[in-house]
Order: C-alpha cells, then sequence, then structure tokens
C-alpha cells in the first residue's frame, strides 16, 4: 500500500481498483508461468499488496461496520478462516483452485481477523505494531530460516508445527537484529 500511495498520492476508489486488477494480473501470469520463470515468484504472496491497500483504504468502514457486532463478526471470521485452512489442507494439491484461490481467501481472512481484533483487544494493535516495527528483517531472515529448517528436518514433521517454528523463529531472530540494528 506504500508503494502505491507513493505512487499514485492518494488511494481514491479508481486507483485502487486499477492496483488490484495490475496485482491479480501480475499473480495469475506468476502462477500460470511459473515453471517457466528464473527468478523465484510469489504468485499468492503478491495479494498481500492489495490487501494492505484495501486495509488502509477501508479500515475505518470495518470498524464501522464491525463495531457494535464485534463478537459475532470476530466469531464468523474465525470460522471462515478455519474452514478456508482446513479445505486448503484438503486441497492444496487442486490447480488453481486450492494451491491458489483457497490460499488467497485464506490470507485475506487472516489479515481480516487482525483487523476485527485491533478493534476488540488492545494487545493486538500493540502485536501489529511491533510485528510492523521488524517487519522488513523477518522479510530479510525467513527464507533462511526456512531453508535451514527444511534441510534439517528433510521432509519429516508435519507442515503445521514445522510453519508455526519456523514463523516463531524467524520473528525472534528478527527482533535480535531489530535491536542489535536499533543500537
Amino acid at each position: 500500500w506504500w508503494i502505491a500511495v507513493r505512487a499514485f498520492g492518494s488511494l481514491d476508489a479508481a486507483r485502487c481498483i486499477g492496483v488490484i486488477v495490475g496485482v491479480a494480473a501480475i499473480s495469475m501470469a506468476g502462477y500460470i508461468f511459473a515453471d517457466s520463470s528464473p527468478v523465484g515468484h510469489w504468485p499468492t504472496e503478491v495479494w498481500g499488496f492489495a490487501w494492505g491497500m484495501l486495509l488502509v483504504r477501508f479500515r475505518d468502514r470495518v470498524f464501522k461496520t464491525t463495531r457494535n457486532r464485534l463478537l459475532v463478526t470476530m466469531i464468523s471470521s474465525i470460522a471462515v478462516a478455519f474452514i478456508l485452512g482446513v479445505a486448503y489442507l484438503h486441497l492444496k494439491p487442486v490447480p488453481i483452485y486450492g494451491d491458489y484461490l483457497l490460499k488467497i481467501g485464506l490470507g485475506a481472512s487472516l489479515i481480516l481477523i487482525m483487523l476485527e481484533s485491533d478493534s476488540i483487544w488492545s494487545f493486538a494493535g500493540r502485536l501489529n505494531s511491533f510485528l510492523g516495527s521488524i517487519s522488513y528483517e523477518v522479510y530479510l531472515i525467513h527464507s533462511v530460516v526456512f531453508r535451514v529448517m527444511s534441510s534439517m528436518l528433510s521432509g519429516r514433521g508435519a507442515s503445521g508445527p514445522f510453519i508455526l517454528g519456523c514463523l516463531l523463529i524467524s520473528v525472534l531472530l528478527a527482533y535480535c537484529a531489530h535491536r542489535i540494528s536499533s543500537f
């Protein structure tokens, strides 16, 4: 979203739609041509750019809509994320639907949960602020952590604990790197 604001000056509806269409095109091209790409690709992860832009653009509207029904919307969002997560685990090998669309929907639902949690619990704002402060370090460190952990485990173990472990190690190392760079 920051790049979109810098490039376009504001986030009015027409520009949002244009950027989202561009993200969708880049994402789908990355998905379709993944095998012939000489560089790494992240066809579903690029959607984080669009979600972030929409979050900034419509944050107040989401807060107003959910303010009186926070518990209901939070439980509904968690249920939707759970259903999408289970569906993703079972349908991951299915082209486009399983390994692309479900992953994008799951990412959006998790972001919505974080947004709603900001409205309910004060720790969520601090958690998001903390994660935002170390996001660059996480970006730099996470792929190394995933590669090292993957080579250490060599395919043993369930994917859930593996991802959670890599996430926690990445955040811990990113926090340490952030603290060291702050001196």
